[in-house]
């Protein structure tokens, strides 16, 4: 990016005229990864090298839009360099090559189309952690995932536990089926707690005799007075 600025900065110094001409980097994406694990994000970097300003459209073939999409729609670009966030989405992919073309066109004269081929791998997820039950998994070394004969149990992520059949996609929590028993902090969610106990008022006598009271929230006393 700084070698493409030092570049334009020398020619229009240099005086040298252009019309709008849209440049699109890089020239290919080549990703990887897993169904449960997913893959990260990429980057198309959208520039004018002209004088003018170009105005674009990023689009992604209908027939892909299960599993890439773009953050950005319409754009345009003077001197800048404008970010376009590519999403995968990879839930449910069969093992296997999936490829597609982006293609952005400058929509102002002069029309500029320019293709980046996409090519994303997926292949099956390995259990790394300790599992038990047919097929059950952890994605890493960390990971819990107990299930049972006929319920498979995926842990995702670090120090993440599953007990029973389902998916913990959320780091660090315990998961009971379909339901978070613990969060990221070791405390119970308030939906388990339940509205009637989430927050409550307890009144006692104190060592003086009179009345006081406390308040527990979600399972924690915050207040005692007086």
């Amino acid at each position: 990016m700084k070698k493409l600025s030092l570049i334009m900065a020398i020619l229009i110094a240099a005086g040298v005229s252009f019309s709008q001409t849209l440049n699109v980097s890089p020239g290919k994406i080549q990703v990887a990864g897993t169904p449960f694990s997913g893959v990260t994000a990429a980057y198309l970097e959208i520039y004018n090298i002209g004088t003018g300003t170009s105005w674009y459209t990023v689009s992604v073939p209908s027939n892909a839009t299960n599993w890439v999409t773009s953050g950005t729609a319409t754009g345009s670009s003077t001197n800048e360099i404008d970010s376009v966030t590519l999403t995968f989405v990879t839930t449910g992919l069969a093992a296997g090559f999936y490829e597609t073309d982006v293609t952005v066109t400058q929509t102002n004269a002069p029309i500029q189309v320019k293709t980046v081929p996409i090519t994303m791998e997926i292949y099956n997820d390995e259990n790394l952690g300790v599992a038990v039950g047919p097929s059950s998994m952890a994605t890493v070394e960390s990971g819990v995932a107990i299930g049972s004969r006929s319920a498979r149990a995926v842990a995702i992520g670090a120090n993440t536990i599953q007990i029973g059949g389902g998916v913990n996609s959320t780091a660090g929590t315990v998961g009971i089926r379909t339901w978070q028993l613990l969060d990221a902090n070791g405390r119970l969610p308030g939906a388990r707690l339940g509205a009637t106990t989430a927050t409550t008022n307890q009144a006692f006598i104190n060592g003086a005799g009179t009345t006081s009271t406390f308040t527990i929230v979600n399972g924690v006393i915050t207040v005692v007075t007086p």
